[in-house]
């Protein structure tokens, strides 16, 4: 492993509470976590805060400390626009997202989407530095880079 040059980081967005397109939350994070295995394959160190974010937050909803809706929802958007923020900053990073099928965003991942976008203003790199796509053309990009089975399983 060479430490004097490392991956480039990739926030990887999308939907992680049920949604029209998909009702399970479960699948939403598989799918976070698949597209997460790609941009590692790619080259990218991929950050993927819907592993973070159940694995934080959960517990304080379960506990009684947060509440399952608005204040820790709030909380995990907070944390997740704080890390886009910092992210967007790296020349090098990028931002990959999910969209639902009929091509919308579901309201956090606009939220990230649309903080990635402010705080990358200027770049010359902006248009190489994200990517927006359904699930479908992320399972078509993974077919090509060896990752088909994983990402045909979450369909």
């Amino acid at each position: 492993m060479d430490n004097s040059s490392p991956r480039p980081i990739c926030y990887i967005a999308g939907p992680l509470g049920a949604t029209t397109d998909n009702p399970d939350i479960e699948l939403n994070i598989k799918r976070a976590l698949a597209l997460g295995a790609l941009a590692a394959r790619k080259g990218l160190s991929p950050f993927v805060p819907h592993a973070q974010g159940f694995g934080v937050f959960q517990p304080l909803m379960e506990c009684g400390t947060l509440h399952e809706t608005d204040e820790g929802r709030y909380l995990a958007l907070e944390c997740a626009r704080d890390t886009v923020i910092q992210l967007a900053r790296l020349p090098s990073s990028q931002f990959w997202g999910i969209l639902n099928d009929d091509e919308t965003a579901s309201a956090g991942t606009l939220m990230e989407y649309k903080t990635w976008m402010y705080h990358t203003q200027g770049s010359s790199f902006i248009d190489l530095r994200h990517q927006m796509r359904k699930w479908a053309d992320w399972c078509a990009i993974a077919r090509l880079n060896g990752l088909g089975d994983l990402f045909a399983s979450l369909v």
